[in-house]
């Protein structure tokens, strides 16, 4: 739901209007959540206290981080502003493990192969890649470009972890897919002149 916060303030500070169906996908995306949390038992939620909490954190970050890099990436290259959001995002985990007396782990062989891994093709080449998306089509485009990451590692725990969802669990997840998919449309396409257009153009031999 993240995105919707992005929208707020794209039409709030930056004076950028939201689509016309961006409250149709509001109402599609609610629902679908609600369901994803309640599994259509809406007496009680199915997840934990914690888990609320931390989605709740999760999409005020999701928000920051697609609004805060913005004037960074254009005075400064991506690699600099994702090198430094990285730097300082370690320090302050390992200042939480210090303060929580967490202990480090001890990496060795296949760990700190996989550990390396995680650190440069699973965040430094995404996320710079990510800032340089920002810099073209803007923090809202590429906010639902990176909403496909949700449906990728639904996909994934199906197949690869072989979790189980429930009909209504689906149903919630093709109402917030359903969502996106409509904010990312230009306007122009319903418009009955660019239906036409696109009509007699499929029609011509």
């Amino acid at each position: 739901c993240g995105i919707f916060l992005v929208i707020l303030y794209a039409a709030v500070v930056m004076k950028v209007p939201p689509q016309k169906l961006t409250k149709l996908a509001l109402v599609l995306t609610i629902v679908g959540v609600v369901l994803l949390l309640t599994k259509g038992d809406f007496g009680q939620l199915n997840i934990s206290k914690k888990t609320m909490i931390t989605g709740i954190l999760a999409m005020l970050g999701y928000t920051v981080s697609n609004i805060a890099p913005l004037k960074l990436t254009v005075r400064y290259s991506t690699k600099i502003v994702a090198g430094w959001a990285m730097v300082i995002g370690g320090l302050f985990m390992t200042l939480i493990c210090i303060l929580t007396k967490e202990p480090l782990p001890q990496l060795q062989g296949f760990s700190l192969f996989a550990m390396c891994y995680c650190i440069v093709f699973g965040t430094v080449v995404p996320f710079s890649l990510y800032l340089a998306c920002q810099k073209v089509v803007g923090p809202t485009i590429a906010s639902l470009l990176g909403l496909t990451e949700s449906v990728f590692s639904t996909i994934f725990s199906i197949f690869w972890l072989k979790e189980a969802f429930s009909a209504s669990d689906f149903l919630g997840m093709i109402l917030i897919f359903s969502g996106v998919v409509l904010m990312t449309i230009p306007e122009e396409f319903w418009t009955k002149k660019k239906i036409l257009k696109r009509i007699r153009g499929n029609q011509t031999p």
